[in-house]
């Protein structure tokens, strides 16, 4: 079972949640393929206080247990997305990802933006499952941007 659980960042549960989020952002795997580097605990901790208001952050669960994470930019309507080496290739980022687009839409957010790379042709494909249009994204070698309606059918998960 695949669902996906919204975090509620307040004073009493941040550094709970906070090791959650660091974890997943620090992936190793997540760094290389986006082409990015580790963050810093202190650095990674003042960026959380500061931006968290404009952040949603959800957990993806399979059967309970923590798999992955997405981190949803409020402002630019744009989210990323990772998953646990040991859980990749079983549909769970396809599936969440639509869960989430669901969420969104309930919340208010109709069209959204994301970002995939063409070396990371799972993620690729998810994208462009989602996506109405895609075009390179010209800032960043090999990416690609997607526009995604969030009130868009899929026949069956």
């Amino acid at each position: 079972m695949i669902s996906i659980k919204k975090i509620n960042l307040n004073k009493n549960n941040f550094y709970y949640y906070f090791k959650i989020i660091f974890k997943f952002r620090n992936n190793k795997e997540y760094l290389k393929l986006n082409q990015i580097k580790k963050v810093v605990k202190v650095e990674s901790i003042s960026w959380l206080k500061k931006n968290m208001k404009n952040r949603f952050f959800f957990i993806i669960k399979l059967n309970n247990l923590n798999v992955g994470l997405f981190n949803f930019d409020k402002l630019n309507k744009t989210w990323s997305q990772v998953i646990l080496k040991k859980y990749r290739r079983k549909n769970i980022g396809f599936i969440s990802a639509v869960k989430l687009s669901k969420k969104l839409n309930k919340m208010g957010f109709k069209k959204l933006t994301t970002y995939a790379s063409k070396k990371n042709v799972p993620s690729f494909k998810i994208h462009s499952k989602l996506s109405y249009k895609k075009k390179i994204f010209k800032q960043k070698k090999n990416f690609y941007m997607f526009s995604i309606a969030t009130n868009k059918k899929f026949k069956s998960l």
